[in-house]
């Protein structure tokens, strides 16, 4: 049967970096996994890159934000089971310096 080690239902990645939806399941035989965006199948590019626990997300943007489903499925038995992660992007904090004057009287 199929068993979710490792596949957190809400994920958050920093905009402009690298990210790894993480989505581990085992079972005997080992499933496929096969990954959809928005109901939308996803396949391995530059952009998106399909790993063994994960998928991984090069340069997160904006519109890399919503609902990844994670479907995995073991042939020789026909079980399929499926894992809705959501993702979100945040940015990353900024530190600014404010210029002051500084008036020191005598």
């Amino acid at each position: 049967s199929l068993t979710w080690v490792d596949a957190p239902e809400h994920q958050f990645a920093i905009l402009d970096r690298e990210y790894k939806i993480r989505c581990e399941v085992k079972s005997r035989p080992p499933p496929t996994v096969n990954w959809l965006k928005d109901d939308d199948p996803i396949t391995t590019n530059e952009h998106y890159i399909v790993e063994i626990h994960s998928l991984k997300i090069n340069n997160v943007q904006f519109d890399d934000q919503g609902v990844y489903t994670c479907q995995a499925a073991v042939v020789a038995t026909g079980e399929v089971d499926e894992r809705k992660i959501s993702l979100e992007v945040l940015e990353e904090p900024k530190i600014e310096e404010f210029e002051r004057d500084i008036n020191i009287t005598e």
